[in-house]
């Protein structure tokens, strides 16, 4: 198996826990030179040994319980009898150098801690640590022993325990060359001894590191060339005696070590492309950074080592400005000047960083992990991963030692040894072309590729560049090549099979296949899932993938240029050779070289930065209306930036793993094992990211992570030359664009990758329903998801757009037709275009979606104020809808906050329906009386009412009435009136007399409700606090009129509901009656309330003028032959103890003199009823006769009249008994009793004139 160099990652500082104990040793000299550590079986102590150039070897024992320690020594002589121990003491102070121990080995066997160590005399030893003695040795240098000197340097590393027996590499360095030699420890007649199993001879070189495995040995080493490193291993004959001991070398593939120039002529800013490479994923770790910077700025002190990777790059700006700005100073320069000073600030700062990498990056040990068959690399401040390489890169890498027999174990190779052969040598050719180009070419080259140049175009246009440059015009280069090619049997096929091993996905499974295979292991699936699944090991699996990518992609380059010059040498090959080459294998090349450069550019780019988490969300629930879900964007990690290729091994391709890696039973047991996984994990990984193949899984991962400018980068290096998923390609792209606001665009290419609605899986899947009955079902359902994605940007003129076509493509029985001509409908609508709204609406083939469309127009145009324009439709056939719409958004509406009432009245005036609109007006107006009242509720009201008086008297005189519901005053309880009949069989009926549900009003009765709500608003007005029912009645009405002194108003309500108008008479007498001693002010304030004008009464005088509007309402309200008026005004002036006017007087006595009598008695003032009845019986008698509304005088012509005569006896009685206390009365008693007689007197003699006429006629 061969290696080749894995990862980088930057080991973290760690701080020991704080149980770990610290041992002070007081021993001479204080510093130990070689040391071991183990722990025992039971793992319940620690112990250390330590060796000194004194010779002796310090074993400690730590008891990780108790955290006690015990002390002892491993001597030589430990084995020498105790008696002889004053010997041993002598002997030891003549200790020889060559015999102290160099390197150390712990190893427990057995519930036993053996301690191996090897001299620098090339003696190994075995000590028992439980017992202090010493065990056995061997001299591994016995063959070499004809001078001491000989050896330079010995080493021994790790045990390994195999079959239960010990084995031990040991590595030893004369002056005529290296071995390693591997021992194993057994058992010889109850006593441990050492057995050479095997020498290995070793490179020449300076050993820094090995370790030893039960298959291998690996080494590093430090070669002849100025500190170069190299990785070598060979096979261990442990279980075999026939391994191969030829060493191998491991390919290590460097980091850059040069300087990064910026191309002259580039627009790019020398800081910003500066700080991309600096700081690119896994180009320099943070903390070198740091300490660059920290150098750079010539401090004694390192900054905070925790930077995040964005306030790092802040303070390396800042520093570098600081820099340029010390150089500039203040002097004025050029462009170019300027310029060139920022690339030299710059390029200093990179190479410090560039420096302090290098330094920390040198290699200092390897490390084996036997439990994954791993090796690990070790430098100073992180470590790298060893990894093995496939065959492709074997061929190219390790051309030189590269042979058919290698690849017995690939089927494809095995099958012809010709072709095998022919596709080494093609490959060492590839090689040859490598090593020549110069980095310019390469560079030249992946720039025009990302500019979407064809490779083809590209190279012809490098062929002149290649062939002006020195090493390709070099004869011993053409003929070198020349020579190559020779060796190549059937070029076409060699190629064929170059090209068929570099495509993946061929004879290979189709992940979206297998995401429904049954039969797959669930342990399989759960391992699969912890894979590589740490950082680590995403970080292993993204740079393994670019290494390969690389290589792959420089192998197309060259083959592309090969195949250029063989097409431009007819000569060198045959015509079909040629012919194959021109027409199939070229192109083949190109579309590889272009897809190869695809996965470069996802395996070097960087994550773009994602934005805030709440413009995050939003994305995301967004893309939940294209069921993508299941990923989530990941911003950039606290200690370094990510590739994309990273991201998608960390949170993409987990769930796709278990596809394409390997579905056998056996595999689960193998996943931990470094050879079997990961070559596997890699190719999945390069399938999934392939883009020539139906594979759509991490474009869809992409535009799940919310990258939208990287998917827009990703199908733009595609989109000039892979026919795969194109239509997904620009469906993602679409809905990237839509995303970053680029609306006009995105919907442009939804409608370009309509195409692929049932050619590609990913669209079919998404978008469409299984149950699709045609072509054009598939792209209305398309269109219909496309347009909900639009929605939730409002993207109104797209979405009319998108529904535009998919109207054009839809059949006429399309059940989603009229949905669609609701969507164009409603886009109209957010846009204000009312008339193409209404033009679409009127083409909706579903009278319930046209009625639901007109509702919302109507509601549109109503909230717009854009009333002319509803009113200007023509609607049709769809006039009763509109009716019904308007009159029932009136009827649910707020009536103050909205005018649909005075719409439709004005709507049906406009269409000469004036009954309807003079009903429309009395509806609002009886909805408004339902409401609390306010002045703004009782102004609609009387606005109503009138508009609807106004109607109705432009109808004929036969037509003004309207109809309206009847309110019942106990709706809910259903009034059932029984009745039985007969029919003519004479069978009993029963009849329900139900309630009469409507009742028709004429104009007269809407009338009386306007002046019903006239004095409503006259009231509000006057007191807007003044609080109404909403059933107030009219007496109701009119008493709260005459509180606020509003007169003229109740009597009118009187006269129009035939009320009485005593409360409003009795209420204007104490009015006036009250301001006969008031200010004037406030007298005329109430006059003029009343609208005095109106009826005519005018004076200077505020008092008088009140008395005139009495008399003039009492006057002129009292009907004929009636007072009661009169009465209630005189009873009131005379309950205050006043006068009768004689305005009153007279029309009193007028009207009901007998009456006016009685009341002057009741109210106690007899001397005026005297005075009164005297005159009114003198008007009987012929003596003014016209004051009390006699038509004749008492004669025996005359009609009869009739005299209050109890009235005058009470009259009578009561000053009789006033006389008694007063003498004034006797003198009116005895003027009233000579006038009544003389009265009785005239009547008998008018009675007997009366009957002797009567007499004579007859």
């Amino acid at each position: 198996m061969d290696y080749i160099l894995g990862y980088r990652e930057v080991i973290p500082d760690q701080t020991l826990p704080e149980k770990w104990k610290e041992i002070i040793l007081n021993t001479d000299p204080p510093v130990a030179h070689a040391g071991s550590s183990c722990l025992t079986v039971h793992q319940d102590k620690a112990v250390f040994a330590l060796a000194y150039n004194s010779g002796v070897i310090l074993v400690l024992r730590l008891d990780i319980v108790t955290g006690t320690v015990n002390f002892s020594e491993l001597k030589q002589e430990s084995t020498v009898p105790r008696f002889l121990s004053g010997i041993a003491t002598a002997f030891r102070s003549r200790t020889l150098e060559n015999e102290i121990a160099t390197s150390l080995v712990l190893h427990t066997h057995n519930n036993n801690v053996y301690l191996f160590s090897i001299s620098r005399g090339g003696y190994l030893r075995m000590w028992s640590c439980n017992e202090a003695q010493y065990v056995t040795g061997i001299d591994l240098a016995i063959n070499n022993r004809d001078s001491i000197r000989n050896i330079q340097n010995c080493l021994l590393k790790n045990s390994i325990i195999l079959h239960h027996e010990i084995y031990l590499c040991t590595y030893i360095k004369y002056i005529t060359g290296c071995e390693f030699a591997i021992l194993k420890v057994v058992k010889d007649a109850g006593f441990l001894k050492f057995i050479r199993h095997c020498t290995i001879d070793a490179l020449d070189q300076h050993l820094v590191d090995y370790s030893f495995s039960e298959t291998r040995i690996w080494a590093l080493w430090r070669t002849t060339e100025v500190d170069a490193i190299a990785v070598t291993h060979v096979g261990v004959p442990l279980q075999s005696a026939d391994r191969n001991s030829e060493w191998e070398p491991v390919v290590l593939i460097q980091s850059s070590d040069r300087d990064y120039v910026i191309s002259d002529g580039s627009s790019i800013d020398p800081r910003q492309a500066y700080i991309d490479y600096i700081f690119h994923p896994g180009k320099f770790s943070l903390k070198d950074i740091i300490r660059a910077l920290s150098i750079y700025r010539k401090l004694n002190h390192l900054g905070d080592m925790h930077l995040s990777p964005t306030a790092l790059k802040e303070k390396v700006c800042l520093a570098v400005e600081a820099e340029i700005q010390n150089e500039v100073m203040d002097y004025e320069l050029m462009d170019e000047d300027y310029l060139e000073i920022v690339n030299r600030c710059w390029s200093k700062f990179y190479s410090c960083v560039l420096q302090y990498h290098i330094n920390k990056s040198r290699p200092v040990g390897l490390v084996l992990l036997p439990d994954v068959l791993g090796v690990v690399l070790l430098k100073k401040s992180s470590f790298s991963l060893l990894r093995p390489m496939e065959v492709i890169e074997h061929m190219m890498l390790c051309n030189e030692n590269t042979h058919f027999t290698r690849f017995n174990i690939s089927p494809a190779l095995s099958q012809d040894e010709n072709i095998c052969q022919d596709l080494i040598t093609l490959t060492s050719a590839l090689t040859y072309l490598e090593q020549r180009m110069i980095d310019d070419v390469k560079s030249n080259f992946e720039k025009q590729l990302y500019y979407l140049k064809s490779p083809d175009i590209i190279v012809d246009n490098l062929s002149e560049l290649l062939l002006d440059t020195d090493e390709f015009t070099d004869l011993d280069f053409k003929s070198g090549l020349l020579h190559i090619l020779e060796n190549i049997k059937d070029i076409a096929s060699a190629m064929a099979m170059l090209l068929e091993f570099m495509t993946y996905n061929l004879s290979q499974p189709n992940p979206s296949k297998l995401r429904t295979s049954d039969g797959i292991d669930k342990t399989t699936l759960a391992n699969s899932e912890f894979l590589f699944g740490s950082d680590l090991g995403t970080s292993t699996i993204a740079e393994s993938v670019t290494q390969i990518a690389v290589l792959r992609f420089s192998m197309c380059r060259n083959l592309l240029i090969l195949q250029n010059i063989i097409l431009s040498r007819s000569e060198i090959l045959d015509s079909y050779s040629l012919h194959t080459i021109k027409s199939s294998l070229a192109p083949r090349t190109v579309v590889l070289t272009q897809a190869y450069y695809v996965i470069m550019w996802i395996s070097e780019t960087s994550t773009s930065v994602v934005p805030s988490q709440s413009l995050v969300n939003a994305s995301a629930q967004r893309l939940l209306l294209l069921k993508l879900f299941g990923a989530t964007p990941h911003t950039q990690h606290q200690n370094r930036s990510f590739t994309i290729l990273e991201l998608f091994v960390k949170y993409g391709a987990k769930h796709q793993i278990y596809d394409l890696i390997d579905h056998s039973n056996s595999y689960s047991s193998n996943l931990k094992l470094w050879h079997n996984g990961l070559l596997s994990y890699i190719n999945t990984i390069s399938q999934l990211i392939w883009p020539i193949s139906g594979n759509f899984e991490f474009p869809e991962w992409l535009l799940k992570s919310c990258q939208f400018l990287l998917v827009q980068e990703y199908v733009r290096l595609l989109s000039t030359w892979c026919e795969w998923n194109s239509a997904s390609r620009k469906f993602i792209l679409a809905v990237s664009l839509l995303e970053v606001g680029e609306t006009e665009k995105a919907c442009d290419y939804f409608l370009r990758a309509s195409n692929g609605v049932l050619v590609d899986s990913f669209l079919s899947s998404l978008i469409t329903s299984s149950n699709t009955a045609s072509d054009s079902s598939a792209l209305v359902l398309y269109y219909l998801k496309v347009i909900e994605i639009f929605e939730q940007h409002n993207a109104f003129d797209c979405i009319i757009e998108l529904a535009m076509t998919a109207i054009a493509v839809a059949e006429t029985n399309e059940p989603n037709l009229p949905t669609l001509h609701s969507i164009v409908f409603t886009q109209h609508l957010h846009l204000q275009h009312h008339i193409e709204a209404y033009n679409c609406l009127n083409t909706n083939p579903d009278n319930q979606r046209r009625v639901d469309c007109l509702r919302l127009l109507v509601l549109a145009l109503f909230n717009r104020k854009k009333l002319i324009e509803l009113a200007s439709f023509p609607y049709v056939d769809m006039y009763t809808d509109l009716e019904k719409i308007m009159e029932s958004r009136a009827r649910s509406a707020d009536l103050l906050e909205n005018n649909y009432y005075d719409f439709l009245y004005s709507f049906h005036i406009n269409k000469g329906n004036i009954r309807k609109a003079a009903s429309i007006m009395y509806e609002q107006a009886i909805r408004l009386g339902q409401e609390s009242y306010s002045l703004l509720t009782i102004s609609k009201i009387t606005h109503c009412l009138l508009s609807c008086i106004n109607a109705l008297h432009l109808v004929n005189e036969k037509y003004r009435w309207i109809v309206r519901p009847v309110m019942h005053a106990n709706s809910s309880e259903e009034e059932k009136n029984l009745t039985k009949n007969r029919s003519e069989l004479e069978e009993e009926i029963l009849q329900f007399n139900l309630k009469k549900q409507i009742e028709v009003l004429e104009l007269k009765d809407i009338k009386k409700e306007y002046i019903l709500a006239e004095a409503k608003l006259k009231l509000i007005k006057f007191n807007p606090d003044h609080c109404l029912a909403t059933q107030t009645c009219p007496s109701e009405i009119a008493a709260a009129l005459c509180s606020a002194g509003l007169y003229l108003k109740a009597l009118q309500i009187c006269e129009c509901y035939k009320l009485c108008k005593i409360i409003v008479i009795e209420s204007l007498t104490s009015q006036c009656i009250k301001y006969c001693k008031k200010d004037a002010t406030k007298v005329w304030k109430w006059l003029h309330r009343d609208n005095i004008n109106d009826f005519g009464v005018s004076t200077l005088n505020a008092v008088d003028m009140s008395w005139n509007v009495l008399k003039h309402f009492t006057l002129t309200q009292e009907n004929y032959g009636e007072s009661i008026l009169h009465k209630e005004v005189s009873r009131k002036l005379y309950h205050r103890g006043l006068f009768l006017p004689q305005w009153l007087l007279s029309s009193y006595a007028k009207r009901n003199p007998a009456e006016l009598l009685r009341l002057m008695i009741l109210m106690g003032r007899l001397e005026e009823a005297a005075y009164f009845s005297i005159e009114y019986i003198k008007g009987h008698l012929g003596k003014g006769t016209e004051y009390f509304g006699l038509k004749t005088p008492l004669i025996a012509t005359g009609p009869s009249v009739c005299l209050p005569c109890n009235i005058l006896e009470i009259l009578l009685i009561e000053l009789e008994h006033a006389s008694k206390e007063d003498e004034a009365y006797k003198e009116i008693h005895k003027l009233l009793q000579d006038t009544l007689i003389k009265y009785f007197k005239t009547v008998k003699r008018v009675s007997e004139d009366m009957i002797r006429i009567k007499t004579r006629n007859y």
